[in-house]
């Protein structure tokens, strides 16, 4: 029963990184090698997603070293200039136009951050296909590095940073993937 979810399964999972042409290519390999090994049927899923999991770095700098690592990061990172001074003004914008007690600021700044960093890494995607993937890597670390260094300072961190970290990374690569789906014949 798992063996044909399977395929579109692993197919949605590639496909948020990776171009349509190459998740068929390798969904395809997957499934010849899978046939070839003749694996129970808990042996051969645990194979399945092993290589999978075991290919992921690989095939996510795949779209990266396909266009040339250096433009490709050069993008991405024009990218995030890009948001930080859309999210820069929007904040200062924010602060200006309300009190300090308001909610409402906080709420519309995170919705314009994320439309924003949709767009921003939709026009990166369409520039070079791999700056998206590039690009959520960038906003994570970033993410990261702005936790760390509130947290080091005393600042006490709020979950809705926490969960930026999640929603910022899939926020990009969804951006991108709409991209790349306007490319597509």
């Amino acid at each position: 029963m798992t063996l044909p979810l399977r395929p579109h399964v692993a197919a949605a999972v590639l496909g948020f990184v990776l171009p349509r042409q190459d998740v068929e290519v390798i969904i395809g390999d997957l499934e010849e090698e899978d046939v070839a090994c003749q694996l129970s049927s808990g042996g051969s899923s645990r194979w399945y997603w092993l290589q999978i999991a075991r290919s992921l770095p690989s095939l996510i700098w795949l779209p990266i070293s396909r266009d040339g690592w250096r433009s490709t990061f050069a993008v991405a990172f024009g990218a995030c200039v890009v948001q930080i001074v859309i999210e820069v003004t929007t904040a200062v914008a924010m602060r200006e136009l309300s009190s300090p007690r308001a909610q409402w600021p906080a709420v519309l700044a995170l919705v314009l951050t994320l439309a924003s960093l949709a767009l921003v890494s939709y026009t990166a995607v369409r520039i070079r296909a791999g700056a998206g993937i590039a690009l959520a890597g960038l906003a994570s670390a970033a993410i990261i590095l702005r936790l760390a260094l509130d947290a080091h300072a005393g600042v006490e961190v709020p979950l809705q940073a926490v969960a930026v970290l999640l929603v910022a990374p899939a926020t990009v690569i969804m951006g991108g993937r709409l991209s790349l789906r306007t490319r597509q014949p």
